[in-house]
């Protein structure tokens, strides 16, 4: 975010929790999904070999739960897991599901 600021693409560098705010919204994911295809065209005639992976990611959110079978209570982490096709030679993503 910072290198845009300073290329001229943003005024400002929004604070880290907008920019989550705004990743939460469900109405973005299609126009996100979209951009970073858009953005991988770029390197079409560059990539010829791809790599799938995925990875879970760690958010903010805890969730409590009652465990009927060790009688406790347990607290954990929320996570979201993310499919991912990426270029091998220049790890541009292509595909996130």
């Amino acid at each position: 975010m910072n290198i845009a600021r300073e290329h001229g693409f943003i005024e400002r560098v929004p604070h880290y929790s907008s920019v989550a705010y705004y990743m939460e919204n469900p109405e973005l994911t299609p126009i996100i999904k979209e951009l970073i295809v858009a953005t991988s065209l770029a390197l079409a005639a560059v990539e010829t070999d791809f790599t799938i992976d995925s990875s879970g990611f760690g958010t903010s959110r805890f969730v409590k739960w009652f465990d009927h079978k060790y009688c406790k209570e347990v607290d954990i982490r929320a996570w979201v897991k993310a499919h991912l096709v990426c270029g091998v030679k220049t790890n541009i993503v292509t595909l996130l599901s």
